[in-house]
């Protein structure tokens, strides 16, 4: 091969070619450092979000547990007073007014429609002071 002769402009080409080509592969560098950089970013913002996710999810199920357990206790508590402090109630007032009609009839004799009375009088307090199945009412 010979080499060109001089002044014919290969030569300014040729450096114009190079200098293109360097320039080329520098911009090229850059947009592969950007991309890189960019992915990274992705990555990470894909990350945060999975984190994200997982701890809304997480909380959720904490916050439903708590509620559910405070839940069951409300009921125990429930249960717990009816049974206790409602039924005791309703059988000592049962008792208070079978002693009452009790007392206020003692040594005095009865006819039978004060006993028919009495009667009705006692159905009606057994009824309004039985006690309840805490169990229905609090299912």
């Amino acid at each position: 091969m010979t080499a060109p002769p001089p002044g014919d402009g290969r030569d300014d080409d040729e450096r114009e070619a190079l200098s293109t080509a360097q320039a080329l592969e520098d911009s090229l560098d850059k947009l592969t450092a950007a991309m890189t950089s960019i992915i990274k970013w992705k990555q990470r913002v894909f990350q945060a979000a999975v984190a994200t996710v997982v701890i809304a999810a997480l909380a959720i199920g904490l916050s439903w547990w708590s509620n559910h357990a405070a839940a069951q206790r409300i009921h125990a508590a429930q249960l717990n007073s009816c049974e206790t402090i409602g039924n005791t109630f309703r059988v000592s007032s049962d008792q208070v007014w079978h002693k009452f009609v009790a007392i206020a009839t003692a040594g005095k004799p009865q006819t039978a429609g004060q006993q028919e009375i009495i009667r009705k009088l006692f159905a009606y307090v057994d009824g309004v002071f039985r006690p309840v199945d805490c169990r229905k009412l609090y299912p």
